[in-house]
């Protein structure tokens, strides 16, 4: 199922836990009622968040969205982790999305997850390696992974899964399908492939193109030789190679709103494909996450309705965050010092209420605010707004973040 969603630019620019503080302030003549943040490590328990989520995510909720403010900053990483330890934990979620590949990375995460044979926890710590790319990212996906190993190995009957839904660009793939699949299946037209590939002009969309027809006529052989997992995963890989190569083409001929929105059309297709009617957490930035037109969150908010539940996390005052130096594939990971926007929702709370972070829950703030812009960073360090009506259901603020915790992140 595919879902067009129209862009727009200027759209971007339970119960009470024990010593738990519930805190209210006036803003603008009305009262907003939010919740400290509670400890982030996943070595404690997650008492603090069902005291504030139990009730705000309903349980006809299938799809949480988990978004961060920037892909390199620690805090609002840690929280995420935090938080499908709470879904995972309390709430039934046993589907997990990333913003990764699948292919390339996440892949090697579930068939760790899923083996129990293997019960060496210290893995965990090589494959976020792989995932991240970024050490404060690392840190948290290594200390999940574990985690969520280790919950696995405890309820091998109830297992948490793992998928990455966004795009590959491993061009290794149209060899290891040849080699692996047409080959063995079909020699006389894998000859016939090998030929014609040896022509160094013939491009990825051509040969992909031949391999999506090749298995479309061999579907049936095939499902006698793989099962029904196999099979789907051979087909999420064939599809998310051919929007991988048109994506990339896209990019390179022009960075318009056409090349934003095609991408996360494909995202949002790729979570109701791989959620059908799971319980399903999403990890991924603020800006797919949130209901920003023509974004993957507003296609989900349009299909899934209340059943979308969108939090998000932003800062008040200041952020250090690794970014990458330039938008080339193998650009340097540098760390890049922000300001939060003036008239964003955090910095607003701070300045003028003296409110430097906590939960939020959209439902406490007033029906019209003079402030309610929210922070996204991009992956190169572009600071940007995002600004829409029901932007988020829980909106996450921390005062400052940074590269690596701190004993005191003063929120």
């Amino acid at each position: 199922m595919r879902h067009n969603c129209p862009y727009s630019i200027s759209k971007i620019t339970v119960a009470i836990v024990v010593s738990f503080l519930i805190c209210s302030y006036s803003f603008a003549q009305s009262k907003i009622t939010y919740s400290e943040i509670g400890t982030l490590s996943l070595d404690s328990g997650t008492t603090w968040l069902q005291g504030i989520f139990n009730n705000a995510i309903s349980n006809d909720v299938q799809i949480v969205g988990l978004g961060e403010v920037s892909h390199g900053g620690y805090e609002p990483i840690a929280l995420k982790a935090k938080m499908i330890q709470y879904l995972v934990q309390e709430r039934g979620y046993r589907n997990i999305l990333f913003e990764f590949s699948d292919m390339e990375s996440i892949r090697l995460v579930r068939r760790y997850l899923f083996d129990n044979h293997l019960k060496e926890l210290a893995i965990a710590d090589s494959l976020a390696g792989k995932v991240a790319g970024i050490k404060n990212a690392e840190r948290v996906l290594a200390q999940l992974f574990r985690w969520l190993k280790q919950y696995n190995l405890d309820h091998p009957s109830d297992m948490v899964k793992v998928t990455g839904m966004d795009f590959s660009y491993d061009a290794g793939y149209r060899n290891f399908f040849l080699y692996n699949y047409i080959i063995p299946f079909d020699p006389i037209n894998a000859q016939r492939l090998l030929y014609h590939w040896g022509n160094g002009e013939i491009p990825d969309t051509f040969r992909m193109a031949s391999i999506n027809a090749w298995f479309i006529d061999n579907k049936s052989k095939l499902e006698k030789l793989l099962n029904i997992d196999e099979l789907k995963e051979l087909q999420f890989y064939l599809q998310t190679q051919i929007h991988s190569i048109d994506y990339a083409k896209m990019k390179a001929e022009i960075e318009d709103l056409n090349v934003m929105k095609y991408r996360d059309s494909i995202l949002a297709n790729n979570v109701t494909k791989l959620s059908d009617d799971q319980k399903t957490i999403i990890w991924a930035h603020n800006a797919h996450i949130s209901t920003t037109e023509g974004l993957m969150g507003s296609c989900l908010k349009e299909l899934y309705k209340s059943r979308y539940f969108i939090l998000l996390t932003d800062f008040s005052s200041e952020a250090d965050v690794f970014v990458n130096e330039n938008v080339k594939p193998d650009a340097k990971i540098i760390q890049q010092h922000f300001v939060a926007g003036r008239t964003t929702i955090a910095n607003n709370l701070l300045k003028n209420y003296g409110i430097p972070g906590g939960i939020f829950l959209n439902q406490n703030f007033p029906s019209r605010m003079l402030f309610d812009a929210v922070n996204v960073i991009d992956a190169n360090g572009k600071h940007m707004l995002l600004v829409e009506d029901q932007l988020f259901d829980a909106l996450v603020i921390f005062k400052n973040i940074n590269l690596f915790p701190k004993a005191a992140n003063g929120r």
